[in-house]
C-alpha cells in the first residue's frame, strides 16, 4: 500500500493506515536484519565450543601422564584431578559464560522478530524470550564490573510488549528499529568480552583477577602434551608403534585446528560487532536496499569459515 497520502484522507483514516499499514522498516531492511540475526545465532555456538575442544585436548594429555603409573590409587587420583580440571576448563569465566548467553539469547529473539512468519505465529515464545534477556541483564550487572545499562533489561522488555497480540506489520518493525538500536550496547559489550577471554596473553575477571586466555593456555598445553608425550611414551621403546605415533600426529593436529578456529571465532567476534553497529546506523531511517550489507556478508563468510574448521577438527588429517 503507498502510504503517501492526500490532503483528500481523513485524518482519522489516515492514523489508521499509518498504524497498521505503513512499515517503519522496508522489507530489505527486515531481511537484513534477520540475516544478521541467524547468523549471529550460528556463531554463538562456537565460542563455548572451542573452550570444549580445548579441555578435551587437556583431558588427553592428562590421561597420558596418568598412563605413567602402575598403581590403581595413582591412576585414580590423577583421574579424578583430571575431571575437576576438565569441568573448570570449561567455563573461563563468568563475564564469557554470561556475554555469551546474552548473545545467544539476543539473537534468538531478533531471529523471531524479523522472521515473516511471526505475524501468523503468536503461539511463539517471543515473550519469555524477551524475559529471559532482561534477566540475563540483570545477572550480568550484578556479577561483573562492565556493566550494561541499567535501563537496558527494561526497554527489552517494553520492545516485545509492543508487539503484543494484534500484531502489525507496523508494530514488527518498529519494535526491531527499537530492539536493534537499544540492543547495540549489549552487543557491543558482550563481543568485547568474548573477545578479552579468547585473545591476547591474559584477561581481568570480574573480581579483578588475572588469568590466562584460551590463546595463551593452547600454546602452553600444546607444549604440555608434547614433553609429557614424549617422555612417558616414546620414552619407552615398548610403547612406541603406528597407533602411538598416529596418536601423537593427531593430537598436534587437532592443536593446530583448536587454534585456528579460536583465531577464526576472534575475528568473527569483531565482525560481529561491527555489523551490528551497521545494522543500527542503517535502520535510524527508512530506506530500501539492494542487499545484504557488506558488514553482515563478511560476518557470514567468516561464521562459515569457523564452521569449516569445527569440519577439520573432528577430521584430522591422515598419516599417508
Amino acid at each position: 500500500m503507498n502510504c503517501t497520502l492526500t490532503g483528500i484522507v481523513p485524518i482519522a483514516l489516515f492514523a489508521t493506515l499509518t498504524l497498521s499499514g505503513c512499515t517503519v522498516l522496508t522489507d530489505s531492511q527486515v531481511k537484513n536484519i534477520n540475516a544478521f540475526a541467524a547468523t549471529a545465532k550460528s556463531y554463538s555456538a562456537y565460542p563455548d565450543a572451542v573452550l570444549r575442544q580445548r579441555a578435551d585436548l587437556h583431558l588427553h594429555s592428562e590421561l597420558v601422564v596418568a598412563s605413567q603409573f602402575t598403581d590403581p590409587d595413582a591412576i585414580d587420583h590423577r583421574l579424578d584431578a583430571a575431571r575437576k580440571s576438565y569441568n573448570s576448563a570449561v567455563q573461563m569465566s563468568p563475564k564469557f559464560d554470561l556475554s555469551l548467553q546474552l548473545i545467544q539469547q539476543y539473537a534468538g529473539l531478533l531471529t523471531k522478530l524479523s522472521s515473516e512468519q511471526y505475524i501468523t505465529d503468536l503461539s511463539s515464545p517471543s515473550t519469555s524470550l524477551g524475559e529471559n534477556l532482561s534477566g540475563l541483564v540483570a545477572i550480568y550487572n550484578s556479577r561483573v564490573r562492565d556493566t550494561l545499562p541499567a535501563s537496558l533489561g527494561s526497554s527489552i522488555s517494553k520492545v516485545v510488549l509492543l508487539v503484543g497480540k494484534t500484531l502489525t506489520r507496523h508494530k514488527q518493525t518498529a519494535a526491531l528499529k527499537e530492539f536493534v538500536l537499544t540492543a547495540d550496547t549489549l552487543v557491543q559489550v558482550t563481543t568485547r568480552n568474548l573477545i578479552a577471554v579468547l585473545d591476547g596473553e591474559s584477561f581481568t575477571d570480574a573480581k579483578g583477577n588475572t588469568f590466562p586466555t584460551l590463546q595463551s593456555l593452547l600454546a602452553t598445553e600444546r607444549d604440555f602434551f608434547m614433553q609429557n608425550y614424549r617422555r612417558v611414551i616414546f620414552g619407552d621403546n615398548t610403547r612406541i608403534n603406528y597407533e602411538s605415533i598416529k596418536f601423537y600426529y593427531d593430537e598436534l593436529t587437532a592443536y593446530d585446528n583448536t587454534e585456528l578456529a579460536r583465531q577464526a571465532i576472534v575475528q568473527a567476534a569483531k565482525s560481529l560487532a561491527k555489523a551490528h553497529a551497521t545494522l543500527a546506523a542503517n535502520v535510524r531511517e527508512k530506506r530500501d536496499l539492494k542487499d545484504i550489507i557488506a558488514q553482515t556478508q563478511q560476518l557470514i563468510t567468516e561464521v562459515q569459515s569457523v564452521r569449516n574448521i569445527f569440519a577439520g577438527l573432528h577430521n584430522p588429517i591422515k598419516l599417508p
